[in-house]
């Protein structure tokens, strides 16, 4: 017995070592800080103790099946709107003011469009994976079966975007709240060049942070963001400025309530946030103190910022601002709705509220369905 358990104690030393060794190389700041990185990348693709995770694989087969269903079932072929021809364009590998157009090459135009889904899929598991398994693919289908802002987006053909913010950007902001900067400020120089609006509204997120926290760190990779997109600019002796930018943009405001109830938002969403801001205040007058997440929390400062810049006088467009707040909302709603009824843990409630949310799909998932059907060109 005593020779058994020095040999597993000599092994699980040996084991700590590797893991220490594996979390030097693979980037680890704080060299001194004893974490197993082999687990927590497994963890976050889905895989726990080796073994591949349910929710995950799940989740992205359901992810490339919604992606595909416009293929499948209509035979669509070329993505719609003015990005693909814009794209086209600029087909290859030559500087461009951005560079969205580097996916095209590799995947081809239309797996490019198609594939925005999936896209979405990852940046949200990466985003939401602490939070549980069931979590990131609730967020995923909150975003595509309730909220159907990424879907106008997609419709019009605006999906570069989409790819920047919920795939890019979201891995960068777990990058930050996990303090791995090294990953951190590869990915601060690609948001900004791989699609203008979106990285530049990471920016203001990740600067206004930095400043109300004192986050030095977070401050260098937003200096890098504008550092990257003035770089660009500059190299490619563009005249693009935000002023200028901004004064070409159409739409300046517009919004009416009605409108942005009926046309972006919708009663199934709004059913959904009705249910996690039930769920956040019950939990919360029980007792619930969350711990802050620095990404969700630099995501509600976005939030923040695009609900100001909807104000009139302060609009530039609102059809874009207003599409992003409301994708934005949906994530943050959706780890409001099960971290508030994972403190309460009442089995009554956690069946009600996955009755509400079916009521919820139930009322905006057809009219979704049906909207994706319609992008893209027949064969």
């Amino acid at each position: 017995m005593k020779k058994a358990g020095s040999c597993g104690f000599i092994k699980s030393v040996a084991v700590q070592q590797v893991e220490r060794t594996m979390f030097y190389i693979g980037g680890g700041v704080n060299s001194t800080e004893i974490a197993s990185t082999t687990g927590i990348a497994f963890r976050r693709l889905g895989m726990a103790s080796g073994r591949p995770s349910v929710a995950f694989w799940g989740g992205l087969a359901l992810a490339i099946l919604f992606s595909c269903i416009p293929v499948l079932l209509r035979g669509y072929t070329y993505p719609p709107g003015d990005d693909p021809v814009m794209l086209a364009g600029r087909m290859g590998w030559g500087l461009h003011r951005y560079y969205g157009q580097w996916g095209a090459n590799l995947l081809g135009m239309t797996l490019y469009y198609y594939l925005t889904p999936m896209f979405a899929y990852l940046g949200c598991w990466a985003l939401l994976w602490r939070y549980g398994s069931i979590t990131p693919v609730l967020a995923w289908a909150s975003l595509w079966l309730i909220c159907r802002t990424l879907l106008l987006d997609l419709h019009a053909g605006t999906f570069v975007g989409i790819i920047n913010f919920y795939w890019i950007g979201f891995i960068l902001l777990r990058t930050i709240a996990e303090q791995r900067w090294a990953w951190a400020m590869g990915l601060a120089a690609l948001v900004v060049p791989f699609h203008t609006a979106t990285g530049l509204m990471l920016t203001l997120g990740m600067g206004c942070y930095a400043v109300l926290f004192r986050r030095w760190q977070v401050g260098l990779i937003a200096g890098a963001l504008v550092l990257a997109a003035g770089l660009s600019w500059w190299l490619l002796s563009s005249s693009v400025s935000l002023i200028i930018y901004a004064g070409r943009v159409p739409n300046a405001y517009d919004m009416s309530l009605a409108r942005l109830v009926v046309e972006y938002i919708g009663f199934g969403l709004i059913v959904y946030w009705y249910l996690s801001m039930t769920a956040v205040i019950y939990a919360w007058q029980a007792g619930w103190r969350p711990k802050l997440d620095p990404a969700l929390v630099m995501l509600a400062i976005m939030a923040a910022l695009l609900g100001l810049m909807n104000l009139p006088g302060l609009s530039v467009n609102t059809d874009r601002t207003t599409k992003l707040l409301v994708g934005i909302l949906t994530v943050l709603a959706t780890a409001g709705i099960v971290q508030g009824l994972k403190y309460l843990h009442r089995p009554a409630l956690n069946w009600t509220s996955t009755g509400v949310i079916g009521g919820a799909l139930a009322m905006a998932a057809p009219q979704n369905l049906a909207y994706w059907l319609l992008s893209g060109s027949y064969r």
